[in-house]
Parts: structure tokens; C-alpha cells; sequence
């Protein structure tokens, strides 16, 4: 009998898509999210300026020149002197430490004891779940710039406390966006595995809820900067923020800038602008971030 030849099939060999590295994905989203990545920009460039506000000014926040006084921008001083002779340009930069630690270390104050309320209440539960959502409803019910009036002519001005005053009073209104959030995902599948295996609500609320609520607190950081500054410029404003002769871009916006608004307006509209671009940078930050970290969004942005 012959034998028929039967032709071997060809090997058919699979290859895996190449997986982009981590570089190559956040420079992917930087040229998509080309807002996202200018108003970061602001940000990097403005808190640079304000933390090598000693090496780049030529002057100190508290030095004079009683011979320039109501000067307009010139070679000596480029963003002109105030009635007293002091730099503008210093004291927007010394302004912008003001700002930024304010926003910073608020913001951290607020999202930690955010974090601690929204996560606790939601392992704990029951009564106790319920009384602290009734403190959180009454905290919220007043208006915070009387809140903050009242507390900071209570403890008086000051950067640190203004600090605090802003953390605190900003934490209870993100403790129910963390709570709501945290009760989102006790409902996944995940955390039932992880009970009914004995995992201690302790570990429950470090090891995989507070991981997973990450995207949101990031974006709530960058919201609260923004508010803390601006609420910290409105206090500075009225004189109830940070005392002199510490700069703060709400305080140079108020007194001689009112007076002598219409004949040297370049003492308001540097720290104005300062303010304007630093708090419209974080806010487009958190918006940006939003997109990319919400999960129905990802695979649009990313």
C-alpha cells in the first residue's frame, strides 16, 4: 500500500501585545491631558518661586527702600514697592509659602481625620454610625466662613492656627464623601472573602478599603489645597489671617491696595494673579486627576 504523505501543520506561534512600561503611560496621559499637565506646570513653577523666595528675591519681605516707595515696576524692583518701600515681588514670593503651606499641611489635616471618621463609622456601624452622621449634619448646617471667624477670634490669628481652624473645619464635610465611598466597597465581594476567613476589621479597613479609596483622596487633596488657600487669602483679607509682617497674598490685596488702587494698581494685580493662577492650577489638577483615577473613565483617558 502507498502511503499518503500528510503535510505537517504550521506551528502557530502567539505573540503577547507588548505592555507599555509605567513611563510610557504617564507620558501618555500628560500629552492627553495637556490642561491636567499645564496647570501642574503652574503649580510645580509657583511653589518652586515661593520656596527659593531667599535665593531668587533680591530683597527680604521686610526689608524698605523709604527712597521707592510707591514705585512702579522698574530694574531695582520689578513688580514695583509698596507705600512703605518693600519689595512686591518678595512679598509675593514669601506670599506664596504662606499659600502653599497652608493649602499643604490643612489639606493633610483634613483627609486624615476625614479618613479616620469615614472609616471608622463604617466598620463600626450601628448607634455609633449614626451619631456621628448627626454631628457631621450639624457641622454642616453652619456656615463655614462663621465657623472660621469665630474660631480664629477665639484662638487669634496666626499661620498655625489658621492651619488648623481650616484642617478641622474642612474635615467633617470630606468625611462623608470618604464614608460613602467606604461603604461602596464594604459591599464588594472581596471584603466578604476576607471576613470569612476571620480578617479583623482593622485589617479590613487598612489592608483593602482605605487602599482602594487612594483615587479619591488624592482628588479630594487637591480640592481642599485650593479651598485652604483661598480661604486662608479671605482671612489674611480681613486682617483675621496671618499677622504682619508675614506676606499673605490676602493681606497685600487689602489696605494700601484699596487706597491706591486706581494710581498704582500693580500692588494688587501680581499677588492677585499669584492667588488667581495657584488656586484655578489645583482646581484643574483635581479635575484631571478625576477622569483618569474613576475607574468609568479610565479606559477613556488612559
Amino acid at each position: 500500500m502507498m502511503q499518503q504523505s500528510v503535510a505537517e501543520p504550521a506551528a502557530v506561534t502567539f505573540t503577547m501585545p507588548a505592555r507599555k512600561s509605567r513611563a510610557q503611560r504617564i507620558m501618555r496621559i500628560l500629552i492627553r491631558k495637556r490642561l491636567m499637565t499645564f496647570s501642574f506646570f503652574i503649580l510645580i513653577v509657583i511653589g518652586l518661586a515661593s520656596a527659593l523666595a531667599p535665593w531668587i528675591s533680591p530683597y527680604s519681605y521686610v526689608a524698605t527702600d523709604t527712597a521707592n516707595t510707591l514705585s512702579s515696576p522698574t530694574r531695582l524692583h520689578w513688580f514695583g514697592s509698596d507705600v512703605v518701600g518693600a519689595d512686591t515681588f518678595a512679598r509675593t514670593l514669601y506670599g506664596g509659602q504662606v499659600a502653599f503651606m497652608v493649602g499643604g499641611f490643612a489639606s493633610v489635616i483634613s483627609l486624615g481625620m476625614a479618613l479616620a471618621m469615614g472609616l471608622t463609622t463604617v466598620q463600626i456601624g450601628g448607634w455609633f454610625d449614626i451619631l456621628l452622621q448627626r454631628v457631621v449634619d450639624a457641622w454642616l448646617s453652619l456656615p463655614f466662613f462663621v465657623v472660621v471667624l469665630t474660631a480664629v477670634a477665639m484662638f487669634g490669628p496666626g499661620l498655625w492656627t489658621v492651619i488648623l481652624i481650616l484642617g478641622v473645619s474642612r474635615s467633617f464635610g470630606l468625611s462623608r464623601v470618604i464614608r460613602g465611598s467606604a461603604l461602596r466597597e464594604q459591599g464588594m465581594v472581596y471584603i466578604e472573602a476576607a471576613e470569612s476567613i476571620g480578617a479583623t476589621k482593622l485589617r479590613i479597613a487598612l489592608r483593602h478599603v482605605l487602599p482602594n479609596l487612594l483615587p479619591v483622596v488624592i482628588v479630594l487633596i487637591t480640592l481642599v489645597f485650593a479651598q485652604s488657600i483661598l480661604a486662608e487669602a479671605f482671612l489674611s483679607f480681613l486682617g483675621w489671617g496671618v499677622p504682619p509682617p508675614k506676606p499673605s497674598w490676602g493681606s497685600m490685596l487689602s489696605g494700601q491696595v484699596i487706597q491706591y488702587m486706581y494710581q498704582q494698581p500693580w500692588l494688587g494685580v501680581f499677588p492677585g494673579v499669584a492667588l488667581t493662577a495657584t488656586v484655578w492650577a489645583a482646581n484643574l489638577a483635581g479635575d484631571g486627576l478625576r477622569d483618569i483615577l474613576d475607574p468609568r473613565l479610565r479606559g477613556q483617558n488612559v
